[in-house]
């Protein structure tokens, strides 16, 4: 027992223990057997009794059909008796017959033919009318008083017969103490023995009412089961007819004729009531017992190919259940462990990897929401590395650019106070404009107000205008009120810049360019437009590219480039903030700047 339990634990723990798929097949698989099981019992239960008690009714209309037959023969002998009453010539025919003898019967019989006027009818032959009515009569037989007996059978032949040949007839006659109109004899003429069953009645005078002999109509009992001929099977089980001292009268067994059979087994001594694989009938005119009996087996012969069919059955629905359900969860099982691998993976730093999407079930979100932890992941990562390279080449920029910045400014201070010296005002106000601007972008803050960045274009597009004097016109239309709201350095700039570079129309003395702002709600829109070369639509949709994907476009030459504006604003703000551009192709470019608003402090 150990052993065994040692084995069921080792198991488990190999198979099941850390496998929740395999827990959920074996849960899963004793449900299903389970049911199948005790629905396929409840099914067999059903079907059995059912099948029973169709046995049992139809025993039951075997039963009364057997009932009725009897009924029927009493009635048939019955009418027989009555028809020798009814005629009185009849009646002293067998009054002669059973008094005085077959030879004084014959001599009667004649003279009553001679004397008679009109043709007679004969006893014997209105009898024998019954023998072809499909009544199952064996014979007539008349017994004396004194003991003689006459036989009168279906060829109209009136014979006489020796005690010897009907002793089971004398014996049960002479013995009977039952008040029943029918019961059992055997006989030993003819072709064999077989079993009969009789009805006797004694014969009176009519005047003085002294019997004088007897009737007794014999029926074949084998017979009886006629009765049943259109039941469409076989009845499963006995039909047994009997007396209430257990005489058979017939058995469709064959096995207890001549035998008294326990009618204790058939009734109740105190009412009669139907006993256990007993269907019992009394109600006949005969006062007979009419027995349908059935053992358990015989009850239930019909259900073995029933049990059969329903265990085949079970076991094939629970085959195909189990192999349904093991390939659901081998699927299933499948798809969870490319999940864990792509974990294990990930646990390993292959921020790369991605899980095959199939179907729409959990799984699928898992899977699909694992994917995008990753690619969320990855870009976060690119965004973080590359701006922590960016601020680095930043820092090394400015470093560089910090070394001696003084002696930049002092130097063109020189230069200036030297042009206008020499008479050359316009050359040193170029070389205050071109130090204010160095000044302003060596700073390190890295926010300034608005008001400090449009002043820092109004310086460059002043130095433009003095290189290209009345070729280029410039509006700001800033409110006030947004000069005290923070915004990137170099925000502006490199927007009029890249006019500058790329829209500006040398040959042209009309170029216009704007800047103009606006506060709405909570958010800051700065707009750049110009009426220069406008972008092709190939490039426009490049640039566009670029924006969306925060990747460069323009070269170094550039200066800081519309893109690394837009991702500064997006690193900055948000995604939600930074640049969006329209352009026409020969007509003007206008970007729109958006910033939250917030004031500098």
């Amino acid at each position: 027992m150990k052993r065994f339990t040692r084995m069921i634990g080792e198991l488990y723990r190999t198979h099941f223990a850390e496998k929740l798929f395999n827990k959920i097949l074996l849960t899963y698989s004793v449900i299903i057997m389970a049911t199948l099981i005790a629905l396929s019992f409840f099914i067999y239960q059903y079907f059995t009794q059912y099948m029973i008690n169709k046995e049992i009714i139809r025993m039951q209309e075997a039963s009364a059909n057997v009932s009725a037959y009897i009924d029927q023969r009493i009635d048939v002998s019955q009418m027989m008796v009555e028809s020798l009453y009814a005629n009185e010539s009849y009646l002293q025919y067998f009054e002669v017959l059973l008094e005085k003898g077959y030879a004084e019967f014959l001599s009667y019989q004649f003279e009553q033919y001679l004397s008679s006027n009109t043709p007679i009818k004969l006893p014997l032959k209105s009898l024998s009318a019954y023998f072809n009515n499909g009544l199952d009569l064996d014979s007539i037989l008349f017994l004396s008083n004194g003991g003689e007996i006459y036989r009168l059978t279906s060829q109209l032949s009136l014979e006489i017969v020796t005690p010897s040949e009907v002793p089971d007839l004398i014996v049960q006659e002479n013995d009977r103490h039952e008040a029943v109109p029918i019961f059992p004899v055997t006989t030993n003429h003819g072709t064999g023995s077989q079993p009969l069953y009789i009805y006797a009645a004694e014969l009176k005078n009519s005047d003085t009412l002294k019997p004088f002999g007897k009737i007794v109509i014999q029926y074949k009992a084998n017979d009886i089961m006629k009765s049943n001929q259109r039941t469409p099977y076989g009845l499963k089980g006995e039909i047994m007819v009997l007396t209430r001292n257990g005489d058979v009268i017939y058995d469709s067994s064959m096995q207890w004729y001549g035998i008294r059979y326990p009618v204790e087994r058939l009734l109740d001594n105190d009412d009669h009531k139907p006993m256990r694989n007993y269907i019992v009938s009394t109600a006949n005119k005969a006062g007979v017992i009419v027995a349908g009996i059935m053992s358990s087996e015989q009850m239930r012969s019909g259900t073995k190919s029933l049990q059969r069919w329903i265990t085949v059955l079970t076991g094939l629905f629970m085959a195909v259940a189990l192999l349904l359900t093991y390939t659901l969860i081998l699927r299933f099982s499948k798809r969870t462990r490319i999940i864990v691998r792509a974990m294990e993976k990930l646990d390993d730093g292959q921020w790369n990897v991605r899980i095959p999407l199939t179907k729409g079930d959990e799984l699928y979100q898992i899977s699909s929401n694992f994917n995008r932890m990753c690619e969320r992941v990855n870009d976060y990562i690119e965004k973080v590395y590359v701006s922590e390279i960016r601020q680095k080449n930043a820092e090394i920029v400015a470093m560089q650019m910090q070394m001696n910045p003084h002696f930049l400014y002092n130097t063109l201070e020189a230069i200036r106070m030297n042009a206008v010296a020499q008479g050359a005002p316009e050359a040193g106000h170029m070389i205050f404009l071109l130090a204010y601007l160095f000044r302003t972008t060596m700073k390190s803050a890295m926010i300034v107000d608005i008001a400090a960045e449009i002043e820092r274009c109004r310086v460059y597009l002043e130095l433009f205008q003095i290189r290209y004097p009345s070729q280029l016109q410039a509006e700001f239309d800033i409110p006030e009120e947004l000069g005290g709201y923070e915004i990137l350095k170099l925000s502006v700039q490199p927007l009029i810049e890249n006019y500058v570079l790329h829209g500006f129309r040398a040959n042209q003395l009309d170029n216009r360019i704007y800047i103009e702002g606006n506060l709405i709600e909570d958010v800051i829109i700065l707009r750049v437009g110009d009426n220069g070369k406008g972008i092709p639509p190939p490039k426009l949709l490049k640039v566009r590219q670029s924006l969306t994907e925060n990747s460069e476009l323009e070269s170094k030459s550039d200066s800081l480039g519309l893109s690394n504006v837009h991702m500064r604003l997006q690193m900055m703000y948000g995604n939600e903030y930074g640049l969006s551009i329209e352009s026409t192709d020969g007509v003007g470019t206008e970007i729109t700047l958006k910033i939250p608003a917030v004031i500098k402090e």
